[in-house]
């Protein structure tokens, strides 16, 4: 239901119009919550946060073809990126 406003009373007009409006459906994920912040040395950044700062949450990517594809599943979920990588991990930041 529509109705008209009075500027000046704030007061609504008794009849209105009826109003239909079509919404199309769409996903939130978290990579919606997240905020691309550029780091240019993420592992100290990363050791400075206290537990505050901390998030820990369990995601189920399914079957994957490989350790590449289901790290690429992460990164693309969480709206994350590849900011170091060694020869024994990949950390995945913002």
């Amino acid at each position: 239901m529509v109705k008209e406003v009075d500027p000046s009373t704030g007061e609504a007009e008794e009849d209105g119009v009826e109003d239909e409006y079509q919404l199309e459906e769409f996903e939130v994920v978290a990579a919606d919550y997240m905020l691309k912040v550029g780091v240019s040395n993420f592992r100290n950044a990363w050791e400075s946060l206290g537990p505050d700062f901390e998030r820990v949450d369990e995601y189920g990517l399914g079957p994957r073809e490989s350790l590449k594809e289901a790290v690429s599943t992460v990164i693309n979920l969480l709206g994350m990126q590849p900011c170091e990588v060694t020869k024994f991990s990949l950390l995945v930041c913002v």
